[in-house]
């Protein structure tokens, strides 16, 4: 799956309209002044479970006290399910004998919203797993597949084997899924071959019969933390480029992240152990120059901005002391090697489902319990939308708690980044470049014509989007009414490349005296991109300025065929 965007790929050459709607990009002195507000409104996923780890039920809007950067602000949306069925508010209403309130349940949602419907990713890290913990996690996947997910929840299934690869785009048919899981196990991997190179340098540092000088070996410990550290690198990008990937797509967004760990620091228990051998804690700070920890925060950030939530599970379970065994004579070392490597291995894990409001399953080889806890999470949920003061892009923190109850564990996602809408009508038309899930409430169609060559490779493509004008919102000026859309479109290369995305504002003036029978007509929309010889994709989302109404459409096409 690349990601990579190209300006050379889509360039836009021309722009033309017809005839029914004149553009004019400037505003005429005294004409009205138009300007619409967008309202944003971000939802953050709540978790409230007891001291017993049980889930808390029938809380209401009411219940919650929500504060971003400490301050409070008003919750203007709430939404909470139970076991997988919408519950709408709550009330308070006393029971005749009694004194205490109780709630009453008010008629149960039928249709799940599109802002509140399931991306599941599940995310299998072959550069970073054994096949051996990759093939038994997958049979406990494949249950956790078919039997606790709902009808509505859209799953996809990637690989991370560099670079990343989508092995099956998201469908509702769970079934396939873990079906294609079967394939991958046919595929190699990378964690045990990792573990060998460890072991190897820690019995050089700890053998005292090696004839290899001290220098040489913490030589050969820079070298392999560096390794470490490059595919690390690699490692983190293919993380961002899945939370990018998902930016756009409306809904609730989780990725199940499948590995054997990642380093924190890359090589820290070499390094600890070349400390303990020579007794020299400068070894201690050669660890630092290998520190990922931000790097992972900005994953974290990243994945709350997109509101993205991590599911992390360390395939290797429950993990046996590797260097502590008969052949390690050494009265040294062992297991405080060992326990530094996997506390390192399972820090990023923790941190990343932590912070984004997920769920870290670690140190256990019972994966099916924890599997139905995520499940959970999925289908037992409060939904809690506020309306950002700013879209100054800062990140935010959010602090969720519930009103005189204690004892109780409020998990959420730590923080937010609140964008302006062009970037997010960006990301939405990315969305639906890559996955196709867009609304298209203003009922736009796309088409492509047939290119005319520039080169042997190249050809000027002619575009058009069409419009009910019944769909858009017009003002009334002076003789004319003026609407007002703005165009986002990207595309999509034989190579997968993703063009930037261009933005193309549409002023729209209709005379008064023609607007009645101009509704019952299309508006028509040109222009020219250049675009290279294959398979090529576009996709154009259209906001009505006025109306506030966004819509998106996608058109595939052979390109010089």
């Amino acid at each position: 799956m690349e990601n990579r965007h190209k300006p050379v790929l889509l360039l836009l050459a021309l722009l033309s309209a017809l005839p029914i709607a004149a553009q004019d990009d400037g505003e005429e002195i005294g004409a009205p002044f138009i300007d619409t507000v967008d309202v944003n409104v971000v939802n953050v996923e709540v978790y409230v479970t007891d001291k017993a780890g049980e889930r808390v039920l029938g809380l209401g809007r009411d219940d919650f006290e929500l504060r971003v950067d400490r301050r409070p602000v008003p919750i203007t949306y709430f939404y909470a399910v139970e076991g997988g069925e919408a519950q709408a508010e709550v009330e308070q209403e006393p029971v005749p004998e009694s004194s205490v309130p109780v709630r009453r349940q008010l008629p149960v949602e039928k249709q799940v919203p599109a802002e509140q419907r399931l991306h599941l990713v599940v995310y299998v890290d072959n550069v970073n797993i054994s096949p051996l913990h990759r093939n038994r996690l997958f049979t406990h996947v494949r249950t956790f597949l078919r039997s606790h997910l709902r009808p509505s929840d859209r799953v996809m299934l990637v690989s991370y084997d560099r670079p990343l690869r989508q092995r099956h785009p998201f469908t509702s048919d769970h079934g396939q899924i873990a079906e294609t899981l079967f394939d991958l196990e046919k595929l190699s991997g990378h964690g045990a071959r990792a573990e060998d190179e460890r072991r190897d340098l820690l019995d050089a540092i700890y053998e005292e019969a090696n004839p290899d000088p001290q220098q040489a070996i913490v030589a050969r410990a820079g070298a392999y933390a560096d390794a470490i550290w490059n595919d690390l690198q690699f490692t983190i990008d293919a993380l961002k480029e899945i939370v990018d990937n998902l930016a756009g797509l409306p809904g609730r967004k989780a990725i199940l992240y499948l590995s054997d760990g990642l380093s924190m620091r890359a090589g820290e228990d070499v390094f600890y152990a070349m400390r303990e051998r020579w007794e020299d804690s400068s070894f201690l700070a050669m660890a630092h120059r290998f520190d990922a920890g931000r790097r992972f925060r900005q994953v974290t950030a990243q994945a709350n901005a997109h509101r993205v939530s991590f599911y992390t599970v360390d395939a290797a379970g429950l993990r046996m002391y590797t260097y502590n065994d008969a052949s390690n004579s050494s009265p040294t070392g062992g297991v405080a090697i060992d326990e530094s490597h996997f506390a390192n291995l399972r820090s990023p894990l923790q941190m990343m489902a932590a912070e984004t409001g997920g769920l870290a399953i670690i140190n256990t080889n019972r994966f099916q319990p924890q599997l139905a806890q995520v499940a959970e999470d999925f289908s037992t949920y409060y939904s809690l939308g506020f309306t950002p003061e700013f879209e100054d892009q800062r990140y935010r923190r959010i602090e969720v708690q519930v009103k005189g109850r204690k004892g109780l564990r409020v998990r959420h996602r730590d923080g937010f980044r609140d964008t302006p809408l062009a970037t997010r009508m960006a990301d939405h038309t990315l969305a639906a470049l890559h996955h196709g899930f867009q609304p298209n409430r203003l009922e736009i169609e796309l088409e492509l014509g047939a290119g005319e060559a520039q080169d042997k490779d190249t050809f000027q493509v002619p575009v058009e989007v069409r419009i009910p004008i019944a769909n858009l919102s017009f003002l009334p000026r002076a003789d004319m009414h003026r609407g007002r859309i703005r165009l986002w479109v990207a595309a999509r290369d034989p190579d997968g490349d993703v063009s930037s995305v261009q933005e193309i504002p549409v002023p729209i003036d209709i005379p008064s005296a023609e607007i009645e029978r101009a509704r019952s007509h299309l508006y028509h929309h040109r222009f020219t991109l250049l675009m290279r010889r294959g398979q090529q994709l576009l996709a154009v989302g259209v906001r009505d300025e006025i109306g506030g109404v966004t819509s998106f459409a996608v058109q595939g096409a052979e390109v010089g065929v």
